[in-house]
C-alpha cells in the first residue's frame, strides 16, 4: 500500500493510553514528516542496519517499516516477543521496555542506538541496558499513535537522567493546558492542539519533564499524588 502510493499513509490502531482504542488514519504527507524527523534526528542514512520487532499493527512497527523503505535500509524482521533477538550488529532498533528487559535477560544481539518508547522506564532497565556491553547510546522517546511515534526525546546516559527534560523535535511545540497536561502542535504531521493526558513540568527553554498520567492521579486529602513518581521511589530501596 504504502509503495503504491495509497491514501492514507497509516492506519494504526490505537493502544488506548489516551481514550479507548481506536483506529488512526494518516496521509502520507504527515507520515513522510515523522519518518524524516526521525531520519535527521540520529543521523541514519541508507544501509542503516536495523531491527524491526515490534507488531505493525500498532504505529512503532508500521512507523520502522515505512522509516526502512524511504531511508532504503538493511531492515531485519524479528518475530515481536517479549524476548527479541538478532545476530549481526544494528546501528539502530526501537522497542518496549518490556521487549527491553526480555532482550537483555534472554535475547542476543547488540545495537548501537537502542530506542525506548510506549511506556515509563524503569531505573533497573536503564542500569542493565549500560552496562551490558550491548548498547552503546539508550534513548527515551515520548509519542504516541496520534502524533506519529515520537514528538519528543532524551538520551539516557544515566539514572540520574530519568528526571531530566524531553527536548521536542524541531518540528514540534510542546504547551501546558489547566490540567497541567501536555498540548502538542505539530504542524507538518498536521497535529493540532492535541490534548493528552500527560501530566508535565514545562521548563522556559521549552523542555519539559514528565510527571504522569492525569487519569492515574491519587487525590489523598487534598494532595495530588502521582503512583509513577511513587514507583520511582521505591525502586531505589525495593
Amino acid at each position: 500500500s504504502w509503495c503504491q502510493r495509497k491514501e492514507p499513509g497509516m492506519v494504526v490502531q490505537t493502544s488506548g493510553s489516551t481514550g479507548e482504542p481506536k483506529t488512526i488514519k494518516h496521509s502520507r504527507s504527515a507520515v513522510l514528516a515523522s519518518i524524516r524527523d526521525t531520519l535527521k534526528h540520529w543521523e541514519l542514512h541508507a544501509g542503516t542496519k536495523a531491527v524491526l520487532a515490534l507488531p505493525t499493527s500498532f504505529v512503532a512497527g508500521q512507523a520502522m517499516l515505512i522509516r526502512a523503505l524511504e531511508g532504503a535500509w538493511d531492515l531485519e524482521l524479528v518475530e515481536p516477543s517479549s524476548s527479541p533477538s538478532w545476530n549481526e550488529p544494528k546501528d539502530f532498533v526501537a522497542l518496549t521496555p518490556h521487549q527491553a528487559h526480555g532482550w537483555l535477560q534472554n535475547g542476543c544481539g547488540k545495537t548501537k542506538t537502542l530506542l525506548l518508547g510506549g511506556g515509563p522506564i524503569s531505573a533497573s532497565l536503564v542500569a542493565d541496558a549500560l552496562h551490558s556491553g550491548r548498547v552503546e547510546e539508550l534513548w527515551e522517546s515520548y509519542g504516541m499513535s496520534e502524533s506519529i511515534t515520537h514528538v519528543a526525546t532524551r538520551k539516557i546516559q544515566s539514572t540520574n537522567d530519568l528526571s531530566t527534560p524531553f527536548t521536542p523535535l524541531r518540528s514540534t511545540t510542546v504547551k501546558v493546558d489547566e490540567r497541567g497536561c501536555a498540548v502538542l502542535e505539530v504542524p507538518s504531521r498536521d497535529v493540532h492542539a492535541l490534548a493528552t493526558n500527560d501530566c508535565i513540568e514545562m521548563q522556559p527553554d521549552g523542555r519539559f519533564v514528565w510527571i504522569g498520567r492525569a487519569d492515574d492521579v491519587v487525590n489523598s486529602g487534598g494532595v495530588l499524588v502521582h503512583p509513577s513518581l511513587i514507583a520511582r521511589a521505591f525502586e531505589s530501596i525495593m
